[in-house]
């Protein structure tokens, strides 16, 4: 399969192609503070209509987590909402998840961010569920521009427990926007763009999140 994570959109848009489940296992480790999250994101990259900045945070984040206790990873949660609290940061709008215990070097938790969108868990081979990765199953982004709406996501492994449980992880943009322009350097011609035409790109397909952090990788996936 191709994990291609750039999408263009403008008069249509082109996604990756992966493969996911929908399975939902929760599980209940908890040791410590709240787990709640302080997101950022880069005004610079590219983004779609309505993109996201950090002047401009979304109100609503959904936020899954995977376990690993040395040997294993199982879920922790799955696509819960996170909205915006008091300053900067985003607190669980339902259940209150606690952070786990990772007080001996070997375990970690992985947190998966998405705004706009609904992704699931990876499949192995045999069709089970895979909590090591997650993936967004046809996603589409629509023809008409006022309509579009920019697509964040987000992946940041922890090793320690934040000192006030507030976790900051990295959105990227998933989207990209394409702008035209004409440029005349001769006053005594007037030109007239009737419009543009962009072919030859899918409107709709599948989003594997990266395997790394977002925090890593400067630049979307390619």
């Amino acid at each position: 399969m191709t994990t291609t994570k750039k999408i263009v959109i403008g008069a249509m848009a082109m996604l990756a192609l992966a493969a996911c489940s929908n399975e939902e296992v929760i599980v209940d480790n908890r040791t410590g503070d709240t787990i709640n999250f302080s997101p950022i994101t880069g005004k610079s990259l590219s983004r779609a209509f309505d993109g996201y900045c950090n002047l401009s945070m979304p109100d609503e984040l959904t936020m899954s987590a995977a376990f690993f206790n040395g040997s294993t990873t199982t879920p922790y949660f799955f696509n819960e909402t996170y909205t915006k609290s008091a300053g900067s940061g985003y607190a669980s709008s339902g259940i209150v998840r606690y952070w786990p215990n990772l007080s001996d070097g070997s375990q970690s938790i992985t947190f998966y961010g998405a705004v706009n969108a609904t992704p699931s868990w990876k499949q192995t081979a045999g069709g089970e569920p895979d909590y090591t990765g997650m993936v967004v199953n046809a996603h589409s982004v629509t023809t008409d521009v006022a309509q579009q709406r920019d697509f964040p996501y987000a992946v940041q492994k922890a090793t320690v427990r934040p000192a006030d449980g507030v976790q900051s992880i990295n959105f990227r943009h998933a989207l990209s926007q394409i702008e035209f322009a004409g440029l005349n350097e001769n006053p005594n011609i007037h030109v007239e763009i009737c419009g543009v035409k962009v072919v030859n790109v899918f409107s709709k397909g599948d989003f594997a999140f990266p395997a790394t952090t977002t925090d890593d990788n400067v630049v979307d996936h390619n």
